[in-house]
C-alpha cells in the first residue's frame, strides 16, 4: 500500500523501455569428467562402457534437446567456454538419487554466471540392459538433457510449481491426472517417473512467460514496472486508478507485467486494476522476498492472492502453491508449498478485473507480482501517464531484491525420489 504509480513519465518513456534489448549470451556445456561419470554409470548399470564415438553422440543428442526446449529464446548451447556465461556442469557427482541442482531461483536473469548441475553417474536407473543399445543412448540423453534444461531454468527464475501453470483455476485444489509431468519443471515430487524422463519435455506457457523475462535470453524484454506511493488498498480506489498494461510476448500467446512492490506494513494489501475481456484466462504469480520459514500461517512467502470480477466478488485465492504429486493447491503439504499462484483463472465477463496482493499480519517485505493473461488486443490497454514508473534497460534495477531473492533451497534440488 505503500504507493501509487508516479505521475512523472510520460507514454515515450513507456514505448523505449519496452523495447529494450536482452544481449543474448551463450550458455557452456561443460563436459569435463563426463567420461568418467558416465563410466560410473554404465559400471552402476552393468553394461559395457561408452565408446568415445557413443559418447559424443550423448553429447550431440543432449545440445538438439537443449535446442528444443529452449527455441523461443535467445539460447545458444556451446561446448568452449568463453567465461563470465551460464553453465551446464555434468561432470560433478553427489550422493546417489540426485539428479541436479541449480545455484538459486533467478526470476530476470539478474546473476548471469549461475551454474546448473547434472549428476550423470546417477541416471544409471536409466538404462535396461535388455534394451538395445542404440535405445540405452537416446534415453539415456534424453534424461540428461531433461534434467539441465530443468537446472537451468531454476537459474532464470522457474520453480517446480511451474510445471503445473497450465492447469486452469476451478476454484479449490486441482486434480491433475499427471498433466504436469509433461512438463521441463516437473520433478520427483511432482510424479515424474523413469518414462517420462526418457521423453522430450517442453515449458508450460506459464514457463514461458517467467521466461521472456530472462535477460539475455530475449531480444526485447517485457515490462516491469515498481510502486512509488501509495497503491490502491480498497477496490473503489483501485477502480479510480489507471488500469495496468500487458504486454504482448513473443515466446508465447500471452501478454505479461511485472510489477515489484513492498508489504510496507503489518496487514497491508495492494490491489491492482486490470482491463479483460471475456473468454480469456488470467494468470497471478507471487514472488517475494520475506525470509524462509512457515511462520504463523498463510504460506512460506506471507502473502495471499486473490482475485475479484467486475462485481467485486472474489473468483479466485491463494495462500501458496503447494501440490502433492498429481494435485495442485492449498492444501498438499509435500513440494514446493510456497508463494502464491493460481493459473489461467476463466474471464467470463469484459470489465474492470482486480488483483490483491494481501500481507500477513506482523510481516513486512518486497515481492514480485506476475501478471499475464491471452494476447487480445482489447486487454492490452495503453497506461495513462500518471500511472506508473516504469524501470530501465536492466529489467528490476532492484539488483540486491534479486539478489536476495536467489537462494539455494531444498526444492531446487531435482531428484529420482
Amino acid at each position: 500500500m505503500r504507493r501509487t504509480f508516479s505521475a512523472m513519465l510520460t507514454a515515450v518513456t513507456v514505448c523505449m523501455v519496452c523495447s529494450a534489448t536482452g544481449q543474448a549470451a551463450p550458455i557452456f556445456l561443460d563436459y569435463g569428467d563426463f567420461d568418467s561419470r558416465l563410466g560410473e554409470l554404465a559400471a552402476s548399470a552393468g553394461i559395457a562402457a561408452f565408446t568415445s564415438s557413443e559418447i559424443d553422440t550423448i553429447k550431440a543428442n543432449i545440445k538438439s534437446d537443449l535446442d528444443a526446449i529452449y527455441a523461443d529464446f535467445d539460447a545458444t548451447f556451446v561446448e568452449t567456454d568463453p567465461g563470465g556465461v551460464a553453465v551446464i556442469d555434468f561432470g560433478l557427482t553427489a550422493a546417489p538419487g540426485a539428479l541436479g541442482v541449480a545455484d538459486g531461483i533467478d526470476f530476470g536473469n539478474q546473476v548471469a554466471a549461475d551454474i546448473a548441475r547434472v549428476f550423470s553417474a546417477n541416471f544409471d536407473f536409466i538404462i535396461e540392459s535388455a534394451e538395445p543399445r542404440a535405445t540405452q543412448i537416446d534415453e539415456l540423453s534424453a534424461a540428461l538433457a531433461g534434467t539441465a534444461a530443468h537446472e537451468l531454468a531454476h537459474n532464470l527464475g522457474l520453480r517446480h510449481h511451474d510445471a503445473y501453470g497450465d492447469l486452469t483455476y476451478t476454484g479449490g485444489d486441482i486434480a491433475t491426472g499427471g498433466a504436469q509431468n509433461a512438463y521441463v519443471m516437473a520433478t520427483g515430487s511432482t510424479g515424474l517417473n523413469e518414462t517420462g524422463r526418457e521423453t522430450l519435455r517442453e515449458f508450460t506457457d506459464h514457463s514461458k512467460v517467467k521466461l521472456s523475462f530472462a535477460a539475455g535470453f530475449n531480444a526485447v524484454l517485457p515490462t516491469t514496472i515498481t510502486e512509488v506511493a501509495d497503491v490502491a488498498s480498497t477496490i473503489a480506489a483501485a477502480t479510480a486508478a489507471a488500469a495496468v498494461t500487458l504486454d504482448p510476448l513473443t515466446a508465447v500467446a500471452r501478454s505479461a507485467v511485472n510489477i515489484l512492490g513492498e508489504i510496507s506494513t503489518s496487514g497491508d494489501s495492494d490491489i491492482f486494476r486490470l482491463e479483460l475481456t471475456a473468454g480469456t484466462t488470467l494468470t497471478a504469480d507471487v514472488n517475494n522476498d520475506f525470509g524462509s520459514g512457515f511462520p504463523s500461517g498463510f504460506s512460506n512467502g506471507n502473502t495471499e492472492l486473490r482475485i475479484y470480477n467486475p462485481s467485486g466478488v472474489m473468483v479466485a485465492s491463494s495462500l501458496r502453491s503447494g501440490y502433492s504429486a498429481s494435485t495442485y493447491g492449498n492444501t498438499p503439504a509435500s513440494g514446493d508449498g510456497f508463494d502464491p499462484a493460481v493459473y489461467n483463472v476463466p474471464i467470463d465477463t469484459t470489465g474492470n478485473w482486480f488483483v490483491q496482493v494481501l500481507g500477513e499480519s506482523g510481516v513486512t517485505g518486497d515481492y514480485q507480482l506476475l501478471l499475464h493473461a491471452d494476447t487480445i488486443t482489447s486487454t492490452t490497454v495503453v497506461p495513462e501517464p500518471s500511472s506508473m514508473a516504469l524501470l530501465g534497460i536492466g529489467l528490476m534495477s532492484a539488483g540486491a531484491w534479486r539478489r536476495r531473492r536467489q537462494r539455494k533451497e531444498q526444492y531446487q534440488t531435482d531428484s529420482a525420489a
